[in-house]
């Protein structure tokens, strides 16, 4: 299958060390403690580069790359999401790193089925709101359309520098989307060096409940049909936290309204999207949380004739 490359991205920027942690497993709606099977074969879903680097980017502009995923074996069904929020160092010349709570790395098309023997390439834009390197982990899970119990996930990392005109300034107290990592904790990992094995890696924790991701978008769906995306939530505390879900405006429905989320766990749950007429839908998901304030999940999709 013929792909469109990308011109080459800007590899001065080192992307930060890898990261190996896995989460916790998915909490699926209902029942709560049911993780899901995963394939113990070898994957046959592939992406080319596993550390996608961005153009510097003025801040406030955006710019494009795309990942591209091959498929050698047979269909399967994909879903892409971001692991956890996006960091930012270099904001200022204090060397301290920042969370970004906006979305900095925006895909279009979040989910969707690759056939046997097929590859793809699936555009992520880069939106940066102020200077320095960002990076943000993504996963790939995939399973074959035929057997969805066996799901495989691949990690990867988006990368990019934002570019700002002036002296470097720490964000004002009244910019809240650019938050100090100071109120998260930061956790070790094992470090087996003295046992001969590799270096342990620091882990940052988002503290409390979060969307790792603020906003999805729906692929194309006709009008009478339905497309189904996951929004996932996190408790990275270590209580547990009751959600309350403000049902969106249609065409996008959801059918649960309370959970109680527990601690280290996180949920995906699903939202739908109904359209009864053509043109481009836009609503917004409401959760509000017992401790960690409301949280805004934005939703778009485009209903086809």
């Amino acid at each position: 299958m013929p792909t469109t490359m990308l011109p080459p991205s800007n590899q001065s920027l080192a992307p930060l060390p890898p990261q190996t942690a896995s989460p916790m497993p998915t909490t699926m709606l209902p029942p709560a403690d049911q993780p899901p099977q995963t394939q113990t074969a070898p994957a046959t879903v592939e992406i080319s580069n596993r550390t996608i680097v961005f153009p510097a980017t003025p801040s406030g502009d955006a710019s494009e790359s795309s990942v591209e995923v091959e498929n050698r074996g047979q269909q399967v069904r994909w879903y892409l999401s971001s692991f956890a929020p996006p960091y930012v160092k270099g904001v200022d010349s204090s060397g301290d790193v920042y969370r970004a709570t906006y979305t900095a790395f925006r895909c279009p098309r979040v989910s969707g089925i690759l056939g046997a023997n097929d590859k793809m390439q699936v555009p992520i834009t880069f939106l940066p709101r102020d200077r320095g390197d960002y990076a943000q982990f993504w996963d790939l899970e995939c399973h074959p359309v035929a057997e969805p119990q066996h799901k495989t996930r691949i990690r990867f990392q988006l990368c990019g520098t934002g570019v700002k005109v002036g002296p470097a300034a720490a964000p004002q107290e009244a910019d809240c989307s650019l938050v100090k990592t100071e109120a998260f904790k930061t956790r070790r990992r094992p470090d087996p060096v003295a046992d001969g094995g590799m270096t342990g890696q620091e882990e940052p924790l988002c503290r409390g409940v979060y969307a790792p991701q603020d906003h999805y978008s729906f692929p194309p769906t006709r009008v009478g049909e339905t497309s189904t995306l996951k929004v996932n939530m996190r408790n990275n505390s270590l209580e547990t936290h009751g959600l309350m879900f403000l049902t969106p405006k249609e065409p996008f429905h959801i059918k649960h309204s309370r959970y109680s989320l527990r601690s280290q766990r996180y949920i995906h749950l699903p939202v739908q999207f109904k359209p009864v007429v053509t043109g481009n839908h836009s609503s917004q998901l409401l959760v509000q949380t017992d401790t960690s304030g409301n949280i805004a999940i934005q939703l778009t999709g485009e209903a086809l004739a």
